[in-house]
């Protein structure tokens, strides 16, 4: 899809998505939770296919024609969208986030 998307979008479009690290990268203590939530994803249509180690990631990105704006943790997330929420909501451990700029041309 990523190369796709390079193929055809005009140089300096931009793209934002989340990609979630293998699990072997996943805490211990939230591997239980994180694969519950995976099943219950999966049930209702959405199955998680891929995984990807975010220090290798973001190159693999950069080689289909993209440069790297942003390779957000999930630490980097919580502190930047959900640091003063009354609720407690945090993202989980598992999500990295990408935004990234097409730079090859067609």
């Amino acid at each position: 899809m990523l190369r796709d998307l390079a193929s055809f979008a005009a140089r300096g479009s931009e793209i934002v998505f989340d990609y979630l690290i293998p699990t072997y990268l996943w805490p211990l203590e939230e591997r239980w939770a994180l694969g519950r939530i995976m099943r219950i994803i999966g049930r209702r249509g959405e199955p998680v296919k891929s995984f990807f180690e975010p220090d290798r990631f973001p190159d693999e990105v950069c080689r289909l024609g993209y440069h790297i704006l942003e390779n957000i943790s999930p630490a980097e997330l919580n502190k930047k969208y959900f640091l003063d929420r009354s609720d407690g909501l945090l993202t989980h451990s598992a999500a990295y986030n990408i935004h990234a700029e097409i730079i090859k041309d067609q």
